[in-house]
């Protein structure tokens, strides 16, 4: 999360916090998002007819995104995920 981030970039006493250091940090937070978004995005694909009755909210449940864009979103962010691994 940011607040880790942020504690352990504040924290380390023989780390010298540059720029570059914060850019990769926030790189390897922004992976982390979208590996979540991809695990809860197959999770409300796959659970729709059990988040109707729990979570009626969800955008899949709720109606209010169609599973073929859930599924569009869900590799998007796989591969944004996977890329921003990849090169950092």
């Amino acid at each position: 999360s940011v607040a880790g981030v942020v504690r352990a970039l504040t924290t380390a006493d023989e780390l010298s916090v540059t720029a570059a250091l914060f850019v990769r940090a926030f790189l390897g937070m922004m992976g982390l998002l979208f590996g979540n978004a991809f695990i809860v995005g197959i999770n409300q694909i796959y659970d729709v007819a059990i988040d109707r009755i729990n979570k009626p909210f969800l955008p899949v449940a709720a109606g209010e995104m169609s599973k073929r864009r859930a599924w569009v979103v869900v590799v998007a962010s796989l591969v944004a995920g996977l890329a921003i691994v990849k090169t950092t």
